[in-house]
């Protein structure tokens, strides 16, 4: 209880300060934000009155204690251009980054977890080798890149996949599915490669030591010496990299839902930035930020209870 306990209240000022930095980065973008919003021909009265609308004509510590403590209550503002709370526009396309997240995380530890212990226990140069391109590869291959010359194939030339948009899962879940599919392969593809690598030198390191030569020979079964055994002591750096890879995956979902035509927070953050929507762009950011801190904090509960050491040191 008390590794929880000390977790949770870590996150506390981790957040504050997600908050502060969410808030302010807007205000040191260069230029006018009253002339971004209302153009340079705006009246002096419009301006005032905008001013006022956004607490632009108060100090800044006064600014960011308004908004920070509007946000503990679920309340981010008006989107500007919008002309609507800002929690329902996020609300809105939130389901649509997470659908495409945890399909792009899922594909991660499907490819990356099996193909890492595969490797390992093979212990084939020629497979090792093989593995290692394929890692490479996957790391250094952009997403929109890679996701142009899946749509020209999967898409354009064989019709299997849909090329861009979206249907909720409540209207249809099969249509849902094949929207999914494609983006969710292409960002999780890219992001396997690394929890690949991490199975793969950790499990190898495992499987050296002498209760691993004791319990096979013993005679237990090699499934049950690998499952029980081998991966459950490797298990807390692959849910390290796993946690890391689910950071990526946000950040390379913004890309993926360009390419796709994914209506995301991704598509709505960078016309946010394009219009200059201060409150839109200041409250997804901390929508986003907030969710990584969360995915941080399960990760590390996942940590102690993969390892007991953890939780007692």
């Amino acid at each position: 209880m008390g590794f929880l306990t000390r977790r949770v209240l870590a996150f506390v000022p981790m957040w504050l300060a997600v908050a502060l930095v969410s808030f302010g980065i807007m205000v040191l973008v260069p230029g006018d934000p009253l002339v971004s919003i209302l153009g340079p021909d705006a009246s002096p009265g419009a301006r005032a009155q905008m001013a006022a609308q956004l607490h632009l004509d108060r100090p800044f510590a006064e600014r960011f204690g308004r908004w920070a403590l509007a946000a503990v209550r679920g309340d981010l503002g008006e989107s500007i251009f919008l002309d609507r709370p800002v929690t329902e526009a996020i609300a809105e396309r939130a389901p649509v980054t997470l659908s495409l997240g945890l399909g792009a995380l899922a594909v991660a530890v499907l490819l990356g977890v099996p193909s890492g212990v595969a490797v390992a226990l093979s212990r084939r140069k020629g497979l090792d080798t093989l593995l290692t391109l394929v890692s490479m590869l996957g790391l250094s291959t952009p997403e929109f890149l890679l996701g142009l010359l899946l749509m020209y194939a999967l898409s354009v030339g064989l019709g299997w996949f849909p090329s861009g948009g979206y249907v909720a899962l409540t209207e249809d879940p099969a249509q849902w599915l094949r929207h999914l599919v494609l983006p969710s392969c292409v960002l999780g593809f890219i992001n396997a490669a690394l929890v690949a690598r991490m199975t793969r030198s950790t499990l190898l390191e495992v499987l050296g030591e002498d209760y691993i030569r004791v319990a096979r020979a013993k005679g237990l079964k090699e499934w049950v010496v690998i499952v029980k055994h081998a991966l459950r002591v490797a298990m807390p750096p692959i849910v390290t990299v796993i946690g890391f890879t689910g950071m990526l995956v946000v950040a390379g979902a913004f890309v993926t839902e360009m390419v796709f035509s994914l209506p995301g927070l991704g598509n709505l953050l960078v016309s946010a930035v394009m219009r200059r929507d201060y409150p839109l762009v200041q409250g997804g950011m901390l929508v986003v930020a907030t969710g990584v801190l969360l995915l941080n904090l399960l990760v590390d509960l996942l940590y102690a209870w993969s390892d007991p050491r953890i939780r007692y040191s």
